[in-house]
C-alpha cells in the first residue's frame, strides 16, 4: 500500500505512512499542523480536525497522553519530503492558498470550485471516495474504510511482538479490549493457516 501512496505523491506518502505507522484516526491525519511535528525528537502532537472547511475547527483527543507520539524514521522523511513539496507550491501561488499550517491540506487535484484554495482543511469523505480508492486498487488491496489502517497498524505491532498494553497506548484505544480482541483473531488466523497448511509445506 506505501509503495502505491508514494507513487501517489508526496503527500498521500507521508500521510498513509503517518496512519499506518501511529494508527492515528483520519481525523487525527488531517488535523496535523506543521507546529505539531518535532523532527529532532521525531515526535508529533496529535489533535483532530474536527470541523473542515474555511474555518475548521480543531478539536481535543479522545484520549489523553498522546502527546509527543514516535514516529519511525521513515514516516519522519517522508514528512520532510511531503514539506519541502508543499512549500514550492506554496510559494508559486501566495495568492490561492490559505495558511492553516496544515500538513495533509487541499492539493491542485482537491480543487473543484471557486470557492477552494489550496491547503484549506480536507474531508475524510471525498479522500476516501477518490484518492483512498485509487491507492487501495493500485495496491491491489481488498477495499477497507480509513479505520482499517488503524486495525492493520495495531496487527503488525501485535505481530512484532509489541507487548498490548503499550499497543494500546500508541493508537490511544479508549478500551484495552479492543487491542485484545485484535491479538485474539491475530492468533486465531495463525492458528487457522497452520491448520490449513501441510506438514513440511512452508506457507
Amino acid at each position: 500500500m506505501l509503495v502505491a501512496a508514494k507513487a501517489a505523491g508526496t503527500r498521500p506518502a507521508a500521510m498513509y505512512a503517518r496512519l499506518l505507522d501511529t494508527g492515528c484516526r483520519i481525523s487525527e491525519a488531517l488535523g496535523l499542523q506543521w507546529k505539531d511535528i518535532d523532527f529532532d525528537e521525531g515526535t508529533v502532537i496529535t489533535r483532530q480536525l474536527a470541523v473542515p472547511g474555511h474555518e475548521p475547527v480543531f478539536g481535543p483527543l479522545k484520549r489523553g497522553g498522546r502527546e509527543g507520539q514516535r514516529c519511525l524514521s521513515g514516516t519522519l522523511s517522508l514528512l520532510r519530503e511531503h514539506k519541502r513539496a508543499q512549500a514550492e507550491v506554496t510559494l508559486k501561488n501566495r495568492l490561492h492558498y490559505v495558511d492553516d499550517d496544515l500538513v495533509f491540506g487541499k492539493e491542485q487535484a482537491d480543487i473543484t470550485s471557486q470557492q477552494d484554495l489550496l491547503e484549506l482543511p480536507l474531508y475524510s469523505s471525498n479522500l476516501a471516495r477518490g484518492e483512498f480508492a485509487r491507492i487501495l486498487k493500485a495496491a491491489n488491496v481488498k477495499r477497507i474504510s480509513y479505520y482499517g489502517t488503524r486495525h492493520t497498524c495495531v496487527s503488525l505491532l501485535l505481530a512484532a511482538g509489541i507487548p498490548a498494553n503499550v499497543v494500546d497506548e500508541r493508537v490511544g484505544h479508549k478500551d484495552a479490549t479492543i487491542t485484545f480482541v485484535n491479538l485474539r483473531a491475530r492468533l486465531a488466523g495463525a492458528a487457522e493457516n497452520r491448520r490449513a497448511t501441510p506438514r513440511g509445506v512452508v506457507a
